[in-house]
């Protein structure tokens, strides 16, 4: 089965079939972790994500790290000022816990 459309030399890829995308010349199923598809081409997570959906929009973040907002990464152990560290995750939220109420906002 041939996955590239378009080659450079016979063995590098530099385009994919549908639903394939191109990392190092070869056509794969998907991105490898720390890595984001565009134009159908696998790119790198900006430092410090572990994973990613673009280049600036993080999923997860590594040991030490929290994810903020749910799209960026901060050293840890504390949330920035006005958000809240979600319990047994490494993730901080600008929303209260359920059961919780902000003092400062009443």
């Amino acid at each position: 089965m041939n996955t590239c459309l378009t080659c450079s030399d016979g063995v590098s890829c530099l385009t994919c079939s549908s639903n394939l995308v191109q990392l190092n010349g070869q056509c794969i199923a998907g991105c490898p972790a720390g890595m984001f598809s565009l134009s159908g081409v696998c790119n790198n997570c900006s430092f410090p994500c572990s994973n990613c959906t673009d280049a600036y929009t993080c999923t997860s973040c590594p040991s030490n790290y929290l994810l903020v907002g749910g799209s960026s990464c901060m050293p840890g152990p504390n949330c920035p000022s006005g958000y809240y560290l979600l319990t047994n995750a490494s993730q901080c939220d600008s929303k209260c816990p359920a059961g919780f109420y902000n003092l400062v906002n009443g």
